[in-house]
């Protein structure tokens, strides 16, 4: 008896496992990748600029810092609370600060970036949006 190629698709058809493993293998690649690509490259240039911050605090946090010597534990903490809202603006003006850099830099002409390849200056949109991605990864830190 000759086979039914259409009764073996249908079986293939019917059954969902593989169409729903194969999508969930296609969403864990996607993760991946978007997390690689993207989500990993802002939450390190968010941290390197918080790095900066960290090592060149403004005079309040130095001079908040210097008082918490001389407050009770309730006190240390507020300080020390206090101290993080502060380095969290500071950052953050420094990320505005670049970001207005780099639009009054930026031109439509070829640049060379740090690997010393040539390349298109980026959009005003996207030279904000890379700031504000970096702002909200800092703010998922708190």
């Amino acid at each position: 008896m000759e086979e039914n190629n259409v009764f073996h698709l249908a079986k293939v058809l019917q059954n969902t496992d593989n169409a729903r493993n194969e999508l969930h293998t296609f969403l864990q690649a996607m993760q991946t990748r978007v997390e690689q690509d993207y989500l990993q490259k802002i939450q390190a240039a968010a941290a390197m600029q918080q790095a900066d911050a960290v090592e060149h605090p403004p005079r309040e946090v130095t001079l908040l810092r210097a008082l918490r010597a001389f407050t009770d534990d309730a006190g240390k903490s507020r300080l020390d609370e206090i101290c993080r809202s502060l380095m969290l603006f500071h950052t953050m003006g420094q990320i505005q600060q670049n970001v207005a850099y780099s639009l009054a830099e930026g031109s439509p002409l070829a640049i060379r970036d740090r690997s010393g390849e040539e390349s298109c200056a980026p959009s005003p949109q996207t030279v904000r949006m890379a700031g504000l991605l970096m702002m909200l990864s800092l703010t998922d830190r708190i």
